[in-house]
């Protein structure tokens, strides 16, 4: 075997280890993983992903291979193309759950760290991008919670098909609030004490439901 024809073998094993990894990485984010193998088009579909700015990463690159990086301005850019290519690293482990180790293979070990997560049972989550979302989402969340809590004009009736159904509420004797309904002498509430009988009737937990709309604890 000439020199040539081992170059050749160096150069495909290098190209399989360099392009698997992202081919699977690719696969996971449901991105064709035919593009992980076109230069630069393969890292604006990665910045776009994860919703970091891919013309400025580019515009830095340019500037930094006219300036050969040798000017200052050639190696601030390239300072700068360095952080959001780590920015990009960092999101795309925390979309899929990383951690530290995780993390740090993605931002310094690319290979091995992109090997990791393609061959991994992780799932990518867009909604972890970044730490504004997630407290945005819960934040959400939690006013949800809280104005379901809050709302005391429904109040349940028993329909003709056994079904429950939320109504304004009126001021009078036999109404009763969602929460109070669902609320057992134990104070406890749980929704999942719930019986249907023959006669129409139902108990949730110690009240009783009649057909005509007459609630009893």
């Amino acid at each position: 075997m000439d020199s040539i024809q081992r170059l050749f073998i160096v150069i495909a094993i290098l190209v399989i280890l360099i392009a698997l990894p992202r081919i699977l990485v690719f696969k996971k984010l449901n991105i064709n993983p035919i593009f992980s193998l076109v230069p630069i088009y393969s890292d604006y579909l990665l910045f776009t992903k994860v919703k970091v700015n891919f013309t400025a990463y580019l515009i830095l690159l340019i500037i930094n291979i006219i300036t050969n990086g040798l000017s200052f301005i050639g190696k601030i850019a390239a300072l700068f193309a360095g952080f959001m290519l780590l920015r990009v690293y960092v999101r795309l482990a925390r979309c899929f759950g990383k951690k530290f180790f995780g993390t740090f293979l993605l931002c310094f070990l690319p290979t091995i760290g992109f090997l990791v997560l393609g061959l991994d049972s992780s799932k990518f989550d867009e909604t972890k991008i970044d730490d504004n979302n997630i407290k945005e989402t819960s934040s959400n969340i939690n006013n949800n919670i809280n104005t379901q809590n809050t709302d005391t004009n429904t109040h349940v009736k028993l329909t003709f098909d056994n079904s429950l159904v939320n109504e304004p509420i009126k001021n009078t004797n036999n109404t009763i609030s969602v929460v109070d309904l669902l609320k057992s002498e134990d104070n406890n509430t749980d929704s999942n004490k719930v019986e249907k009988y023959d006669d129409n009737n139902m108990n949730i937990g110690t009240i009783t439901i009649k057909s005509n709309n007459n609630y009893t604890k």
